[in-house]
């Protein structure tokens, strides 16, 4: 092999153990849990390794076709070691490291098909189709990534953390806030202004919330498998307005309403992960698209800086064609 070629074998063996390592890192609950930057950082390094990737192969068909089949299938065994090192789910190092290996192939034979059907070597040509099935390879292993993880949370009647579910509260605690502030408001007409001291406001507070809540229960006394004897309805701050926060109420009952929506989600355990799996590709292709679309920006700057360092010519060369003529 050249010189340049080991060194784009080189190359991408680090791209594959980086990408391994970024993907068997990523938690797509941590974006749900308050892990956001961490995660956004993997999730960025994940595609750009894998546009990395998809530059080296395609500089290895330019290359030549000798050893190929060596280099991928040694790039995907880094690629599976590093995921199972961070990850440590061996199934999913196996199907993910031989999907990697079944992704380079793809791309390499695709990219020399292409660069066979122009005649201008023209790069947006070759890299534009290939890097838009390559993201769908991309967003197919979030995909298995999550559904793993989905299993695992499942089994620990872990699925869905307190903080996920005071993230996701926020905006329907605010639209509580408001409904039970009009009804308060309502409440403190009909009182004597004389009367309307700090103690008498958290009373008649207390007993509207706990007059909704018992309207909410169902059959068995309990909203969703809560009992509501148990939600510390004196948390709740009263204002002088009428004006009430249920913020305290809702953060010191984060744990049960946690227990008890995974209890409600470990009923239809069989398909729950392929129902999240489902919405990580459904999610993240609008997000891809802008990827692409930046990606192939890149593109051609990239492949200037090639040409003019000298790792890659341009030449002519004259091709026999056949044709059929009446």
């Amino acid at each position: 092999m050249t010189s340049k070629k080991i060194f784009l074998a080189g190359l991408l063996c680090f791209s594959s153990i980086l990408l391994g390592g970024a993907l068997g890192a990523l938690d797509f609950f941590g974006f749900l849990g308050g892990d956001h930057g961490l995660n956004l950082t993997l999730l960025i390094a994940a595609v750009l390794f894998t546009y990395l990737t998809l530059i080296c192969v395609i500089l290895l068909d330019f290359s030549g076709r000798e050893h190929y089949v060596s280099i991928f299938g040694l790039s995907s065994v880094f690629f599976g070691f590093t995921f199972f090192l961070v990850n440590l789910n061996f199934v999913l190092s196996l199907g993910l490291s031989s999907t990697f290996f079944l992704f380079l192939i793809y791309v390499f034979q695709s990219s020399s098909k292409r660069a066979a059907m122009f005649v201008r070597f023209n790069p947006s040509e070759i890299v534009g189709p290939v890097l838009k099935k390559s993201l769908m390879v991309l967003v197919i292993m979030f995909a298995a990534l999550n559904f793993a993880q989905t299993q695992d949370r499942l089994s620990e009647n872990n699925l869905i953390t307190p903080g996920m579910v005071g993230i996701i509260s926020k905006p329907f605690i605010t639209t509580f806030n408001q409904q039970f502030s009009s009804s308060l408001q309502k409440q403190f007409a009909t009182v004597d202004k004389d009367q309307l001291t700090p103690e008498n406001r958290e009373k008649i507070a207390d007993y509207v919330i706990v007059e909704t809540l018992k309207s909410m229960a169902s059959q068995n006394g309990t909203i969703y498998g809560i009992d509501p004897s148990t939600i510390p309805v004196e948390k709740t701050i009263v204002y002088e307005n009428g004006g009430v926060d249920l913020s305290p109420m809702v953060a010191a009952m984060l744990p049960d309403i946690a227990d008890a929506i995974n209890r409600e989600i470990n009923k239809y355990a069989l398909f729950a992960p392929f129902i999240v799996a489902l919405l990580t590709i459904l999610l993240l292709q609008p997000f891809m698209f802008i990827v692409q679309g930046i990606e192939m920006m890149l593109t051609i700057p990239i492949f200037k800086i090639l040409k003019k360092a000298g790792l890659i010519k341009i030449i002519k060369e004259s091709k026999e064609v056949e044709r059929a003529v009446l």
